[in-house]
């Protein structure tokens, strides 16, 4: 058995949102970290909501274990690979219910999750409003599923010691276990989003602390003892790692690394970090910028990535960078290959309104590659859906057809009746209807976000088009030298 196939993992779950599994994930990741143990986080799902808190807390990026994004074929390997670079355990924080997603013909559930990676699973049961039947509910969700392995409960909101003994008389008569118990304190409860653990410049120290808080009340050995009992996953754990190298797209032009720009700063930043992998595994150097503070992009790009974000949040710092919102225009007329979604696509019309409604808002003068107008919705749609390829872009052949998370938050609007839209999505909602979409140039912006990783031809393909942007760019320069010294 190596080492990577009985890595110690497990599954933070619950019955449903709001019964404190990311809290207690984020009070175990403490609990870890202080004690000197590495742990790899991971996000049950496409919410990027609290990965920003799993990274200040471990030093490592989170990455997301979605059972529809990611094929089954490809999971374990994906797990391995984000395991490796010294991490001792992996915690997933789990999504909505543990068995909620299940249904006939499409599985996106924590449970799924479990039963692919051999993850044992630790309940988090909000016990406020009961007692003696706590055991009984545990014992409902480990019953459901007996190839679930229902390793331990935290009990989450217990208002003294009373409670506590008859919550945890109430397991053992059932059979299970409590692996810690969280006070009903106010202290303790989580700021929805992680808003208040993210601003001044002790927001670190804050989100540390109160972890720690959390923490104090597991039973740490007991939870450690549970992941190292994780069963061996075989040979599926290292299929599908990857490889890094150069891809084709690099190798033609003599091997040098395609400078990527991706935008990461307060508006953008949640990025699917085996996507990030994926363009560094092809060749890629990836290059992050700060589209609220930096004036000029990174020199030599030969792509562009904005990806998801809250550019609504920002809209002072983006319309007042004139030169940076003027440069990147100028470039993608120029034929840079430039790859939005989401936010991403917002910032690339030719403006944002933070708010929804006619009078909701000024609107907000952005990048203007594409020429419509972005608003804030007051109904943000999300929803997964098959993405169909209609024409060809930069990043796919028309015909594809691929799995992608619609997470709408503004509408798009006028359209012109000639304008491009690439995609038809199942069942959406996109830009207009059912497409999405917007091509201009080599830009191609969506609501539709796609887990690259597990399509690397799109990963070819597109760095094969930054690579012809990056000659036509060199053949123009050498051009114009030969043009200034003949002239000479």
């Amino acid at each position: 058995m190596t080492r990577d196939q009985a890595r110690p993992r497990l599954l933070i779950a619950s019955p449903a949102s709001g019964s404190g599994k990311t809290t207690v994930t984020l009070g175990l990741l403490a609990a870890l970290a202080e004690r000197g143990v590495r742990a790899q986080p991971f996000k049950v799902g496409p919410d990027f909501s609290d990965t920003g808190l799993h990274a200040a807390l471990t030093g490592r990026p989170t990455y997301h274990l979605d059972g529809w994004l990611a094929p089954e074929e490809r999971l374990a390997g994906a797990f391995a690979q984000a395991m490796r670079g010294g991490a001792a355990i992996g915690i997933a924080d789990g999504m909505a219910g543990l068995y909620d997603g299940e249904g006939p013909g499409r599985t996106t559930s924590s449970a799924e999750i479990a039963r692919r990676l051999a993850l044992p699973v630790l309940l988090v049961l909000d016990v406020a409003a009961m007692t003696g039947s706590a055991g009984a509910a545990a014992l409902g969700f480990r019953l459901y599923d007996p190839e679930l392995q229902l390793a331990g409960i935290v009990l989450n909101r217990v208002s003294g010691e009373r409670h506590l003994a008859a919550c945890q008389d109430s397991l053992r008569r059932a059979g299970l276990r409590a692996l810690g118990a969280v006070p009903a304190r106010e202290a303790y409860r989580r700021p929805e989003g992680g808003l208040g653990f993210d601003g001044g410049e002790d927001g670190g120290r804050n989100l540390t602390d109160w972890a720690r808080a959390i923490g104090a009340h597991l039973d740490l050995e007991g939870i450690l003892t549970v992941a190292r009992g994780a069963p061996a996953l075989g040979a599926g754990l290292r299929a599908g790692s990857g490889k890094e190298g150069l891809s084709a797209a690099a190798e033609e032009h003599g091997g040098r690394p395609l400078r990527i720009g991706v935008a990461r700063d307060a508006a953008f930043g949640p990025y699917y970090q085996d996507t990030l992998d994926s363009f560094a595994a092809a060749g890629a150097e990836l290059v992050p910028f700060a589209p609220t503070r930096d004036e000029a992009l990174p020199k030599s790009l030969s792509g562009l990535y904005l990806g998801g974000g809250w550019p609504a949040r920002h809209l002072d710092a983006l319309e007042a960078n004139l030169p940076l919102r003027q440069e990147i225009a100028r470039k993608a007329s120029a034929g840079l290959p430039i790859y939005g979604e989401g936010g991403g696509l917002y910032v690339l019309c030719r403006s944002l309104a933070a708010e929804a409604g006619p009078k909701g808002g000024s609107r907000r003068a952005m990048i203007g590659v594409f020429d419509a107008h972005a608003r804030m919705s007051d109904r943000p749609a999300i929803a997964y859906a098959d993405v169909e390829v209609l024409t060809d872009t930069p990043l796919a052949k028309a015909g594809t057809r691929l799995r992608g998370q619609v997470l709408r938050q503004a509408t798009i609007e006028p359209l012109a009746a000639g304008d491009q839209l690439a995609y038809r999505l199942d069942p959406g909602p996109g830009i207009r209807g059912r497409e999405d979409g917007l091509l201009a140039h080599e830009v191609l912006g969506s609501v539709s976000h796609l887990a690259l990783a597990a399509y690397p031809e799109l990963v070819e393909r597109w760095l094969a088009h930054c690579a012809q942007y990056r000659e036509r760019r060199i053949q123009r320069r050498s051009r114009a030298r030969a043009a200034r010294e003949g002239g000479g």
